[in-house]
């Protein structure tokens, strides 16, 4: 039987015969949800919905599935069994086709997991005549061995939904006349209320709630019990939520704080139980409690019923991260401990737990609304103590921010200052090549981002890397020493002239003092041929002990995907703009750099004005010579803040490329 013939048969005879009371099956594999609801379009075969909301359009309708249904046809040797019902393994299959299926299995479960308030999700998994039950939740799945539904029909779970919330969460959406603009500005003192803060919600505040909002996304009214006092919130899609099935599953939302009246920020996630680990909100507490600046202040805080999921609220709302000095702030603060009752190292510093919300910041008699910076998601932290042994058996902490000393293999490196400092430093690196404007392309953009933080592979060190660092280093000194000289120069012959015409002398002494002796040394190895004999010394005799297999790195039938350069001749016309134009010939020049050189590849340059405008003698120089100075330039002075001037900027219409 097909598996689309197995599903129809198999609905039919759930529904038929009322299987499961109060509940009705329906094939939702012809069309993916709302982008909205699931941007990833995914679709699973079938679904056990409540009778009163079974849907019509055979879409799956996430928010709504009370158990998920998966259907593969019966194939020889269990091709499609996602897990193993062999004594001698562990329960997951390790065949391609079976891990693939899993992985199918998984992704159902992390929405639904994503979309609901579930403490477990369950998917019906039919295989033929057979059929497994799985139960999904944070800390792994649970599978049933194989049951012969045909013999066992009378097998099945039933799920409770949870609480739904008030149908005036599309009233508070709604925009309100004591909205307060949230943008930088002046704040008058009548806008404050009797906290020094702002009267009325934040624009963006309310807009994100209204956001939250989506048709088909389940409401829910969330309870925290603490200290004998009942918090409610209403919450709707989450803001934020983590990727994974397996872990803590973190969601962020935008919530209403029922009692309160007002928007809050909400943290829902599942926490590791270990003897020595504290509460998220235990620690805020602690430190709202030492005045520790720049960090989230905490409503409440508690666990979600009988289960270890905890629940933190701030009363601060978020935006999206970005590095800020504020973090490096309440991070010392915390990790120096003088108002603390310990040291706390937060040790787990990454794009996500860096947030920004508007502050009224009082200085002098002014008041003014700025954005600063908050250093969130405090559960990770432990206080300071030397010689303590680890308190939980996996490593802890975001991996693609986390520093190089902590990621090696088998290493017993404890996180300290240090590694934070680091991980703020690739915080920093990662917002700023994404954001800021560079050079790089997009794709480029991209692809160093998924090179940098999200590939993880095992590389051996080149046995180069001394000498590329001192050479790199030494290159660097030699342009910073020549940028320096140059402008004394240029500063002395100017001073000089003043005074002549001034009859002043310019002895003031407060120039910049400019490179040291140790770097002007270092300047100096690129002029000692002998700096340069050690250093391959030194690589060669390191190299010799490698016994790897070496070959060209480049594919014998590899072609540049730049365009060829332009002949030599080559007229430019005026019916190409001059953003094309200049954009072509970079790219000429770019691809130079892979031009092999030939004999008489020497080409004379453009004649170039002089300083009183009489034309200088061409400059020969082998063809590439030019662009290659053109990108190394770039690559070289970039740091030294030397401006470089494009050699395709002042082409004229009509102009050769010689």
């Amino acid at each position: 039987m097909s598996e689309e013939a197995l599903q129809k048969s198999f609905t039919n005879a759930v529904n038929d015969s009322n299987l499961v009371p109060g509940l009705k099956m329906v094939i939702t594999s012809n069309r993916p949800d709302e982008v909205a609801i699931d941007p990833t379009g995914q679709k699973s075969d079938a679904a056990f919905f409540h009778s009163h909301s079974t849907p019509t359009d055979d879409r799956p309708h996430w928010g709504d599935q009370i158990i998920s249904v998966e259907f593969k046809s019966a194939v020889e040797n269990s091709k499609y069994d996602a897990f193993d019902d062999a004594d001698d393994v562990e329960g997951f299959a390790e065949a391609a086709s079976r891990k693939k299926v899993r992985g199918q299995l998984i992704s159902y479960a992390e929405l639904l997991l994503a979309v609901q308030q579930r403490h477990a999700v369950f998917t019906l998994f039919v295989i033929g005549r057979q059929c497994r039950f799985v139960c999904w939740e944070r800390s792994g799945a649970i599978a049933t061995k194989l049951i012969d539904y045909y013999d066992d029909w009378e097998r099945h779970r039933t799920v409770r939904e949870g609480v739904r919330p008030a149908r005036r969460m599309n009233e508070l959406a709604d925009p309100r006349d004591s909205d307060v603009n949230h943008n930088e500005r002046d704040v008058e003192a009548n806008e404050l209320n009797e906290g020094h803060g702002i009267h009325g919600e934040f624009v963006y505040v309310r807009k994100m709630f209204a956001d939250s909002l989506v048709e088909g996304w389940p409401r829910h009214e969330v309870e925290i019990v603490e200290g004998g006092k009942t918090f409610k919130f209403w919450i709707a899609k989450p803001h934020f939520i983590a990727k994974g099935l397996a872990g803590r599953g973190t969601r962020g939302y935008v919530a209403y704080w029922v009692e309160g009246d007002v928007f809050v920020w909400l943290k829902d996630s599942w926490r590791a139980v270990y003897a020595l680990v504290d509460c998220e909100g235990d620690i805020l507490g602690t430190l709202n409690g030492a005045g520790a600046p720049n960090v989230p202040t905490l409503l409440c805080h508690g666990d979600v019923l009988d289960l270890d999921v905890s629940v933190v609220v701030l009363t601060e709302d978020e935006k999206p991260p970005l590095p800020s000095p504020d973090v490096l702030v309440a991070h010392g603060e915390a990790s120096s401990g003088q108002k603390l009752p310990e040291k706390i190292l937060h040790r787990d510093i990454s794009s996500g737990n860096i947030l920004i919300y508007p502050r009224v910041i009082v200085k002098m008699s002014s008041l003014r609304l700025r954005w600063r910076g908050l250093l969130a998601d405090w559960e990770m932290s432990k206080p300071i103590v030397e010689d303590e042994k680890p308190r939980q058996s996996e490593r802890t902490g975001t991996w693609q921010f986390q520093a190089v000393s902590l990621l090696r293999a088998n290493s017993r490196q404890r996180a300290g200052i240090p590694e934070e400092l680091e991980s703020v430093w690739h915080v920093l690196l990662y917002h700023a090549v994404r954001y800021l404007p560079s050079t790089l392309s997009d794709e480029e953009v991209a692809l160093f981002l998924d090179e940098f933080f999200d590939v993880y592979r095992k590389v051996r060190p080149s046995r180069l890397n001394m000498l590329i660092h001192d050479v790199l280093k030494s290159l660097f000194w030699h342009y910073a020493v020549q940028k320096f000289d140059e402008a004394r120069r240029i500063e002395s012959k100017n001073s000089a002239m003043t005074a002549a015409r001034s009859g002043d002398r310019d002895d003031d002494g407060s120039a910049d003092q400019g490179p040291s002796t140790t770097e002007r040394l270092l300047a100096q190895n690129m002029t000692f041929h002998g700096f340069f004999v050690g250093e391959i010394s030194d690589a060669k005799r390191i190299a010799s002990t490698d016994r790897s297999q070496k070959h060209d790195r480049v594919p014998t039938n590899w072609v540049s995907p730049r365009r060829p350069p332009p002949k030599v001749g080559t007229k430019v016309t005026e019916t190409q703009s001059r953003k094309k134009r200049k954009v072509a010939l970079q790219e000429a020049h770019l691809n130079g750099l892979r031009t092999e050189p030939s004999a008489g590849a020497l080409a004379s340059t453009r004649r170039a004005p002089s300083k009183d405008g009489a034309p200088m003698d061409p400059v020969l120089h082998p063809r590439g010579q030019s662009d290659l100075s053109h990108v190394r330039g770039y690559w070289m002075y970039g740091c030294l803040g030397v401006p470089n001037k494009d050699p395709c900027t002042d082409l004229d219409e009509g102009e050769e490329i010689n």
